[in-house]
């Protein structure tokens, strides 16, 4: 047995699973990215397209290699932002009765 010979040593740098992939990566910036454009509302189509490719990389992350959670809950909280938005728009127009949106 040569000195250097690792072969029957489990060294957990070296092993064959993926610390990380490329999807997982790109789901939790691009979820980055949709949080900090929803949290602007003139941005917020294009944070709700980043948000949408950032829950279909991180889901896809998930399914391979078991990560991308991070990407997933940022995906989420951009949803939840949009949410927001977009009660915050057509509640106040649904409920004045100047309008008549919910009168007939």
């Amino acid at each position: 047995m040569d000195y250097l010979d690792t072969s029957g040593i489990h060294d957990p740098y070296h092993s064959r699973r993926p610390r990380t992939s490329a999807a997982a990566t790109a789901g939790l910036v691009l979820g980055i990215i949709a949080i900090v454009l929803n949290a602007l509302l003139i941005t917020l189509p294009l944070g709700f397209v980043a948000g949408v490719l950032s829950l279909i990389f991180s889901l896809l992350a998930r399914k391979r290699y078991r990560l991308g959670l991070g990407g997933l809950l940022a995906s989420g909280v951009s949803f939840f932002i949009v949410l927001v938005w977009l009660i915050s728009l057509f509640v106040p127009l649904m409920a004045d009765p100047t309008l008549g949106v919910l009168q007939r």
